[in-house]
């Protein structure tokens, strides 16, 4: 699979740096595990508040 990744004139410095990698494709996707792994680890941090929440008694 591909994906193609263009950059705005005003976006050349984030070029620019993303080309500063050994391997850009490598830095993308574990960039994008990164973002998954945050993301998922939010969502399991917000339910155990909603638990939390549903638990408590008033």
């Amino acid at each position: 699979m591909k994906i193609s990744v263009s950059f705005k004139e005003n976006e050349k410095h984030i070029y620019d740096y993303l080309m500063t990698k050994l391997s850009p494709s490598i830095y993308l996707k574990e960039l994008i595990l990164q973002d998954m792994k945050k993301q998922k680890d939010e969502q399991k941090q917000s339910k155990v508040k909603i638990n939390t929440f549903n638990s408590l008694d008033f």
